[in-house]
């Protein structure tokens, strides 16, 4: 444990500076903020290294494998979870890191992918916006559930920063080539599934920009994209851990779904439609179905999101989907398509907490940008009414001189 706090001071002391030289560099960027979000993701680390003791935590068996240091470091080298491992073994077995000191390393991956993700947001929002009397994005940023899931020792804060590094590439995508190129080694390296989610995202969101393409060039580019999901949908579900049968996929889903409602949070989801699926991987467990006390703290957040979405998407929703940016239609994308697989086999709501940790800030920021629009939309009303009020006076006063 002593270890772990010497490695935390050390990142608390560097922090500072580090938000310091971000305000500097992107005007946007309040340092303040990310100073306070370091300490808050840190407050939900010892929450969860709390919880793990307690409770079965992958982060234990990635930290106990790579202490026996057993052949050399290459010999863990490769994707999913020998990647972790293959990323863990230096530092236990060359800088004697301790468990402890490995949680809150990689604590700080999940807060770069915070950091990255702000920054993506902020370069793109253009008004301040409020939501319960709460600055919107702080507001955002400080649910916990997906702090919560970034803070240990495994793949989800390494694919978190991933995700945060590449929104943050493609935010200015010509100027930010090596951030992609890292980002897409770090997320093929976790979740290669992922990696080309979001190389379909990028190709539909930024493919069917107005400007960009032709038509037929847009309906090709969509077409492959479409191809490339529908040959690496039971990927999808491979790499999660969830499907390991070899049925066909429609009996296969449907067997597993089942074995994931005896589970302790499990829910019965085999006659849903695709809608209540959807609705179950995204906002339950609500009040009613929650397992246990981390149910109900989570329950208070899947209702939050209800509350956001309601309040947050008017009747143009729609309209502004269709004239919205390459970045809107990316993030919207990738959160569909992560969800879509996932919520096939949503019956164990804690793996969906987790799983849905990963997309929730893309649909965030849709919602902010829509918000954003809306305010843009209004502002140039106002300047339009103010010149034309302008231009009456100076008539009238013309005429009466």
């Amino acid at each position: 444990m002593l270890y772990g706090l010497f490695i935390f001071i050390i990142l608390a002391t560097m922090v500072p500076t580090f938000a310091d030289n971000l305000g500097k560099r992107y005007k946007s960027v309040d340092p303040g903020f990310l100073k306070q979000l370091f300490f808050y993701h840190y407050l939900l680390w010892i929450a969860y290294y709390s919880y793990a003791q307690f409770n079965r935590s992958d982060s234990i068996s990635y930290f106990l494998k790579v202490s026996v240091g057993e052949g050399n470091w290459f010999d863990y080298y490769g994707i999913s979870t020998r990647f972790v491992e293959f990323a863990t073994y230096p530092f236990v077995n060359f800088l004697s890191f301790t468990y402890e000191a490995m949680m809150i390393l990689f604590a700080f991956l999940g807060y770069l992918g915070f950091v990255y993700l702000y920054i993506f947001f902020k370069e793109t929002i253009k008004f301040n916006h409020s939501f319960l009397g709460f600055d919107l994005i702080t507001f955002l940023f400080f649910l916990p559930n997906t702090h919560f899931w970034t803070v240990s020792l495994g793949k989800g804060s390494m694919v978190f920063f991933g995700i945060g590094l590449f929104f943050y590439g493609i935010s200015k995508i010509n100027t930010r080539t090596v951030a992609i190129i890292f980002a897409a080694i770090i997320i093929y390296h976790v979740r290669p599934h992922i990696l080309f989610v979001l190389i379909i995202a990028v190709m539909i969101g930024f493919g069917s920009s107005a400007g960009r393409f032709s038509f037929f060039q847009k309906a090709l580019i969509v077409t492959i994209a479409a191809l490339i999901f529908a040959n690496i949908y039971q990927d999808i579900l491979d790499f999660t851990g969830l499907e390991d049968e070899t049925l066909e996929e429609s009996a296969a889903l449907s067997h597993r779904a089942r074995e994931l409602t005896k589970a302790t949070s499990g829910v019965d989801i085999e006659s849903y439609s695709i809608w209540m699926k959807l609705f179950t991987f995204w906002f339950r467990p609500l009040f009613v179905d929650a397992p246990g006390l981390l149910g109900l703290i989570v329950s208070i957040e899947n209702f939050i999101y209800l509350i956001l979405i309601v309040s947050l998407v008017g009747w143009n929703f729609l309209g502004f989907l269709v004239r919205s940016d390459p970045l809107v239609r990316t993030s919207l994308v990738a959160f569909l398509l992560v969800s879509y697989p996932l919520a096939q086999i949503s019956g164990n709501l804690g793996l969906a907490l987790r799983q849905k940790s990963m997309v929730m800030m893309l649909l965030f920021f849709v919602l902010v940008v829509y918000q954003d629009r809306i305010k843009l939309r209004d502002y140039k009303n106002f300047l339009r009414m103010k010149f034309r009020k302008q231009k009456k006076e100076e008539y009238l006063k013309s005429q009466k001189s």
